[in-house]
């Protein structure tokens, strides 16, 4: 081998184990890992507004549910007495049709 290909190969491991490309490939490495912890939080916050979103939808489904349960009531309530009144109505005028 002559001295010219041993610089080289020196030079060669010098440039990839160099204390700077070392910390290069940490850096590097702690930014993933940071993405990934962003991206994971963002991840999570979301799915947090999520479930609040959908308990808030879910809250407003019961309080219509109640709403039409009590309109029910209150229209049956209103059909019985007018169909009582009817009844009377109808005796008085000696119809007894159904």
């Amino acid at each position: 081998m002559t001295r010219k290909n041993k610089r080289d190969i020196n030079i060669g491991l010098k440039k990839n184990v160099t204390p700077h490309s070392t910390n290069t490939v940490v850096l590097e490495s702690q930014e993933l890992n940071s993405e990934k912890v962003a991206v994971e939080m963002k991840k999570a916050q979301k799915l947090a507004k999520n479930r609040m979103a959908a308990k808030v939808c879910r809250e407003k489904k019961k309080e219509y549910v109640k709403c039409l349960e009590e309109r029910v009531k209150l229209l049956e309530d209103q059909n019985a007495l007018l169909l009582q009144e009817l009844r009377k109505l109808k005796s008085l005028l000696g119809t007894d049709e159904k």
